[in-house]
């Protein structure tokens, strides 16, 4: 039994054979070639896991060959136009440092461990978010009440957009198309449109919105709110706050269980460490 990946546009393909129960490849869902104009000249690389007894590895499919990650990235890198946006020839993982007065995002190449040049940011940076697609990154800046956008392709920052009050934490929905950062001494969440790096309107939320979690089907928001003891949901698709939610004593962390069922939020400061609160319902997701 055999998967077939087949590229719009052309009549290439690629299948993987499932020759066993222990031994099962995952099609990724990007290949690099881009445009129909290269439906001719190829070669379209595929990556793909196979999971066998001997353990995970990763390999990549070319012209019906099965390739190594080394193999694969020089076969990409002989390509006049590169490794493509998607990031499938070359896995970067960014790692923020810095202090409040200058920070800087460093690329790591998880194949080679290497890191690349520091790509400088403003001051303030604590964490990071990536877009589903690679095709950015984001940094919130928390002393300059800034988020940077970096572009992946060429690891360039992009203008700073202006969010609210020292923003912290940050989540991109499932889909992409917004990002969400918690602006901690300003009680709010500022949207971004992934699609332009704009800011729109701020949505009130508890005191200091230290975490910011998103449920697995895109459709609600948290934030908790460390001071306030409370959480607050917000429905994506109209960015509008819900009811507090109230919880344990200084909150701090959270997790929400693969189903989106429940929302499990830890408290630094309560008689019991873990509050376990039900998702919003039906009427409020959609």
């Amino acid at each position: 039994m055999c998967s077939l990946e087949r590229r719009p546009g052309s009549e290439s393909c690629v299948k993987i054979k499932r020759a066993a129960k222990a031994d099962i490849a995952l099609m990724v869902s990007h290949a690099l070639a881009k445009g129909p104009a290269d439906n001719e000249k190829g070669p379209f690389v595929f990556p793909i896991r196979t999971v066998s007894k001997e353990g995970l590895a990763r390999h990549y499919l070319w012209r019906g060959r099965r390739l190594s990650e080394e193999q694969a990235r020089a076969a990409l890198l002989s390509r006049s136009e590169g490794v493509g946006e998607v990031g499938m020839g070359a896995v970067i993982a960014y790692v923020v440092s810095g202090t409040a007065a200058a920070g800087a995002v460093t690329p790591v190449d998880t194949v080679t461990h290497t890191a690349g040049p520091p790509i400088v940011i403003g001051g303030g940076a604590q964490s990071i978010a990536v877009t589903p697609n690679g095709k950015t990154v984001y940094v919130p800046n928390g002393v300059l009440n800034m988020v940077t956008p970096i572009r992946t392709v060429t690891n360039t920052a992009r203008p700073p957009i202006p969010v609210g009050g020292e923003p912290f934490a940050m989540v991109v929905t499932p889909n992409g198309r917004t990002a969400y950062v918690g602006n901690t001494t300003s009680a709010s969440v500022t949207p971004i449109r992934v699609s332009t790096n704009s800011p729109l309107a701020d949505i009130p939320v508890g005191n200091v919105p230290a975490r910011v979690v998103i449920t697995p089907d895109g459709r609600t928001v948290y934030t908790i709110n460390a001071t306030d003891n409370t959480v607050t949901p917000i429905r994506v698709s109209t960015h509008t706050a819900g009811p507090v939610i109230p919880v344990g004593g200084f909150p701090n962390s959270a997790a929400i269980t693969p189903d989106g069922k429940t929302l499990y939020v830890g408290n630094l400061n309560a008689s019991s460490s873990t509050s376990k609160l039900p998702s919003q319902s039906a009427s409020f997701r959609r």
